[in-house]
């Protein structure tokens, strides 16, 4: 199975399930997005000049540039300093960006083979970490401090979640069952790994403790689920869940309670959200029935919601780093 057959089929983009190109009117309440080539229209939704304008940089993976081939990209929240940061052969996705160091992580075919690779923030000094022999790498998540990547393999018909010391040591698998677990986040200490799995036909979230090999289920089989990722605190969990006809976003505690809806818009999907490194904002991927996604975000606390890339490119992942 391809990656982009596996992202499609992982809940990221359930289009079969969720198809409502029949309605291509955006919803009012979300004001109009401007294309990388218009130079982004920036802002932070309508919170009134009360949050500060985000900062940071967006790493995302899409084929905008070189249609059919992807590779990482980052981006300023406003839509300006667009910079290509791989153009090797073979695609590129998957761009993880540490939130204290800056290191990147990323997936790559580019040697026949896929590979877990790191770069700086500039794209230089791109190096490989890992390439599993017998197996498939599927997915990603680089730790709060740049050291650790968890990841997810397929070997011998089984899925599993994995970690690797950035310089390539340590290699631990941290999960060993019959039930594929799919897009692993780590908490912002290092010391647990969120992941979602389909237990007897039921979709939830989870919280492994790396340490204690503990696992604690956060969710009740109350939809299916596009993602998750922790607060920069730790204390709370965005997550993307299909509770009705599309994909919205909710947050919760760390500890499960307390789920909250922060952001929805009829008929639009919203999935694989990450939080601005100050908290203040949600980065996701945004798409209607069988449109490409697009890459947006929305300050916590208001309606409105912008994004420097929408339309066109098809957009693979979100990553938000300094």
């Amino acid at each position: 199975m391809s990656y982009r057959s596996f992202f499609l089929l992982s809940g990221l983009i359930a289009l079969a399930a969720c198809d409502d190109s029949t309605n291509p009117v955006e919803p009012r309440a979300i004001p109009a997005h401007a294309a990388l080539a218009k130079g982004g229209n920036g802002g932070g939704g309508n919170g009134g000049g009360t949050i500060p304008a985000p900062t940071g940089r967006l790493y995302f993976s899409s084929d905008l540039q070189s249609p059919g081939n992807f590779d990482i990209y980052a981006v300023n929240p406003d839509g300006t300093g667009l910079v290509r940061l791989t153009t090797a052969a073979g695609d590129d996705f998957l761009g993880r960006a540490a939130t204290t160091t800056g290191r990147v992580a990323f997936l790559s075919d580019r040697n026949a083979q896929r590979a877990i690779y790191t770069m700086n923030p500039d794209g230089s000094n791109q190096q490989s970490v890992y390439t599993l022999a017998n197996g498939t790498l599927w997915e990603i998540a680089l730790s709060a401090d740049g050291t650790r990547i968890a990841f997810t393999a397929t070997i011998s018909g089984q899925t599993d979640v994995w970690t690797i010391g950035t310089d390539g040591t340590g290699l631990t698998r941290v999960t060993n069952d019959a039930v594929a677990e799919r897009t692993p986040a780590w908490a912002p200490n290092g010391r647990e790994i969120l992941y979602t799995a389909t237990v007897n036909g039921v979709d939830d979230i989870f919280a492994l403790s790396v340490s204690r090999g503990t696992v604690t289920k956060l969710t009740n089989g109350n939809g299916a689920y596009g993602g998750a990722a922790y607060s920069p605190d730790g204390r709370d969990i965005v997550f993307s869940v299909a509770r009705g006809s599309s994909y919205e976003l909710y947050t919760m505690r760390s500890s499960g309670s307390n789920q909250t809806l922060v952001f929805e818009s009829v008929s639009w999907n919203e999935v694989s959200p990450v939080y601005s490194p100050d908290g203040r904002y949600i980065a996701y991927l945004s798409y209607l029935g069988v449109n490409p996604p697009g890459l947006r975000y929305f300050a916590l606390g208001t309606t409105g919601q912008t994004g420097p890339v929408s339309g066109g490119p098809t957009i693979m992942s979100v990553s938000w780093g300094m």
